[in-house]
């Protein structure tokens, strides 16, 4: 298995869009994606596997030196070997190398196993949105600080 980390091609989106509904059950629109592309392509990962997309990761640039992870995922048959770690790693050193100050993502109260990967990189739980998922459930808001 080779394994490539690489910046968001047009020609991922249909993938992209299937391992979103795969992961997440959630549907977005082409134009969402491209959008986020078109604003911050560094910050819009792909893990691919012989032209096959198996994890990503997108974020934006909400605030002055602060980043915040819109999604992250690592396709089934992929987990638990490290990549999502190695995508979040090679994340935060560019959020790093730009100066930025922090990372923000928002997480399901539920998703335990999340909660512990980002634990396991540094995050912290911040805030709670109650009632923040489309289904009811509450979020949790997890930070890094990339400063001391």
């Amino acid at each position: 298995m080779m394994i490539i980390l690489r910046t968001f091609r047009e020609n991922d989106l249909q993938q992209v869009i299937a391992l979103v509904k795969e992961t997440f059950n959630e549907d977005y629109k082409p134009e969402t994606y491209l959008a986020f592309a078109n604003t911050w392509r560094d910050g819009f990962l792909i893990l691919e596997d012989n032209g096959k997309v198996v994890g990503m990761l997108v974020a934006t640039i909400p605030a002055y030196k602060e980043a915040r992870i819109l999604i992250m995922a690592v396709k089934k048959g992929y987990r638990s070997l490290g990549l999502g770690s190695r995508m979040m790693n090679h994340f935060v050193s560019l959020c790093r190398s730009l100066g930025f100050t922090s990372i923000r993502l928002e997480v399901r109260e539920s998703n335990m196993g999340a909660i512990s990967f980002y634990n396991r990189h540094g995050f912290r739980i911040v805030g709670y949105i109650p009632c923040y998922y489309r289904d009811g459930e509450a979020g949790h808001i997890m930070q890094l600080i990339l400063v001391s």
